[in-house]
């Protein structure tokens, strides 16, 4: 996947998800909450540093693994911080975990490679603690809802940036990964991870 296309999607996923919630903010804890919830990722260095890495190593990927990291990612931000919220003041949270649950689980199921597989798993589970972390420091004036909008946006703008400045660095790996997967030196890597 090129890095256009990958930027497309990436702009595509925040057009249909983030827009309608941009464009409605029905109240002044509505707006604080959106403004405070993007910002709140952007002043910490080593959460910033951890997902440029972390895009940066994704974009060696083969090809599929480039559309199902950031779905993953961005559905555990949104799982680990929903289970924060009280479920009596929000009833549709229970529908939307067991979406997001069954959502991973097909990602999961078609995922072919087993290193495409355990780069998923992990940035799911960073996604998951991340949403969790910043969920549980919300401001009293910020509407918790919009605060967790505000920090998808944030992280998953680093992740993309940072996957599409990778796949623009290394350019198109998969002769390189072809011959990696044919080369005798690395059989046990292979059976391993592949």
């Amino acid at each position: 996947m090129s890095s256009r296309r990958f930027i497309l999607l990436a702009i595509g996923l925040f057009l249909l998800g983030a827009l309608p919630f941009l464009v409605l903010q029905p109240t002044a804890a509505a707006s604080a909450g959106l403004s405070l919830g993007f910002s709140a990722p952007l002043g910490h260095w080593a959460v910033l540093g951890l997902l440029f890495a972390s895009g940066m190593l994704a974009a060696l990927l083969p090809r599929d693994g480039l559309v199902q990291m950031p779905l993953a990612f961005t559905l555990m931000i949104m799982l680990g911080g929903m289970l924060t919220l009280d479920v009596h003041q929000f009833p549709p949270i229970r529908y939307f975990v067991l979406g997001a649950v069954l959502c991973l689980s097909l990602l999961v199921g078609i995922t072919r490679q087993k290193l495409t597989l355990l780069t998923i798993m992990l940035l799911a589970s960073l996604g998951f603690h991340l949403g969790d972390y910043y969920m549980k420091t919300v401001p009293e004036i910020a509407s918790p809802m919009y605060y967790l909008l505000g920090v998808l946006m944030s992280l998953s703008m680093v992740l993309a940036i940072a996957v599409a400045f990778g796949v623009t660095v290394f350019g198109d790996h998969e002769i390189m990964w072809g011959r990696v997967k044919e080369s005798r030196r690395f059989r046990l890597i292979r059976s391993i991870f592949l």
